[in-house]
């Protein structure tokens, strides 16, 4: 019995969504350079999403300018608001997790 719940919490703990889990929250609760270089990356790849989305591969000058001036707008917007983009972030995850780990119980 004790064999088999210890194989149970070792396969729980292996689970790609608990493992994800902890690696977000870890991160998330330190701080120093991990915590503002997960940040800054952060919204350095949400602005040049941003960037690709608005212009779609085109040859526009127009939309590739107005796709420049979108992207410093979110990275400055996520830069700037990167704690309550964070906590948001963290409380969509939990939810999710929390969701999942229901589904499979």
């Amino acid at each position: 019995f004790l064999f088999k719940k210890q194989l149970l919490l070792t396969l729980e703990s292996l689970n790609p969504l608990n493992f994800l889990n902890k690696i977000i929250f870890s991160s998330a609760s330190s701080s120093g350079l991990g915590k503002n270089l997960l940040g800054s990356v952060f919204a350095i790849l949400t602005g040049y999403l941003s960037r690709k989305l608005v212009q779609q591969s085109s040859r526009n000058p127009f939309l590739r300018l107005a796709g420049i001036f979108v992207q410093q707008g979110v990275t400055n917007f996520v830069a700037n608001n990167s704690e309550a983009i964070k906590k948001l972030s963290l409380y969509f995850i939990k939810r999710i997790l929390s969701y999942s780990s229901k589904e499979n119980s």
